[in-house]
């Protein structure tokens, strides 16, 4: 198993977090954090914490374009070749918040997903915090490369050079426009879905640890591993998985965990949780 640590800084360069990644032989992976003293939880919210890079921003002139990923590892891989980059650190569930981006203020940004859709929707959410405050906003398109990579994956499988990979970015750029979110098709509305702790009904079929103010972990149960991974958010009432990518909300938990359909997991809220939805 491989395992990478991550310091996350924030634009001064004081140490704010540590992320873990633990990178096994066949594949997955596990995303554990760390506060600033090495202790494993967080006491700062994933949404809060600063974009990955923020303490080299200083060094970059203000018109050159900065270069947003998905995650830490990919924005390494660009600022390994010198390339300014800034990675989010909310895992693709979530976006940060507004505050956090202001180190990006008036400036032109490159929002660059992971080639799947919840990375592209990912971006798209950042894109829409982040119009207000940018000078412009671009978008790298994969087209049908690399179904599911990211930057790093670029960088490795290409072999690229710094020339190699800016020629690319510059051929795979548009501007960037917002696209309408698909909705989900699910009887639990906003209001419902705030009046339901995904953390109260997760509890009754798995394990759960608290790991910060607002996220619990569980093995997740829909691939193998020994270190937990499955992600619940209490400030959207989400969960996501950062070793198989599975996302969604209370309904989607029990759909796939129980192989309900809608109709059963309500049933089971409105007995259980006093939800009034209709469906």
């Amino acid at each position: 198993m491989k395992i990478t640590n991550y310091l996350v800084k924030d634009n001064r360069g004081i140490l704010v977090a540590i992320q873990q990644r633990r990178d096994s032989e066949d594949g997955r992976k596990v995303v554990l954090w760390q506060n600033a003293q090495g202790d494993y939880g967080l006491s700062t919210p994933l949404k809060e914490l600063p974009l990955y890079g923020s303490e080299h921003i200083v060094c970059v002139a203000q018109d050159i374009p900065i270069i947003i990923t998905e995650g830490p590892k990919a924005c390494d891989a660009l600022l390994k070749l010198g390339i300014p980059s800034l990675g989010t650190v909310t895992g693709a569930a979530l976006i940060p918040e507004t505050k956090v981006l202001e180190v990006l203020s008036h400036r032109s940004i490159i929002l660059w997903p992971d080639n799947d859709t919840i990375g592209r929707e990912h971006m798209n959410r950042l894109g829409i915090l982040a119009q207000e405050h940018m000078t412009d906003i671009w978008i790298v398109q994969w087209h049908t490369l690399l179904k599911g990579a990211d930057a790093f994956d670029l960088v490795l499988d290409l072999k690229c050079n710094v020339r190699q990979i800016r020629r690319w970015i510059n051929h795979h750029i548009l501007h960037w426009q917002p696209f309408p979110m698909a909705e989900k098709k699910s009887p639990l509305g906003r209001k419902t879905q705030m009046d339901i702790s995904i953390v109260d009904v997760v509890s009754k079929f798995l394990t759960l640890r608290k790991n910060g103010n607002t996220t619990w972990v569980a093995i997740c149960p829909w691939h193998l591993e020994t270190t937990a991974s499955l992600t619940f958010f209490a400030e959207n009432d989400s969960y996501y998985c950062f070793g198989c990518r599975c996302s969604g909300y209370v309904l989607d938990f029990l759909n796939r965990y129980n192989n309900w359909t809608d109709v059963q997991s309500l049933g089971y809220l409105k007995e259980n949780f006093n939800c009034n939805a209709s469906s």
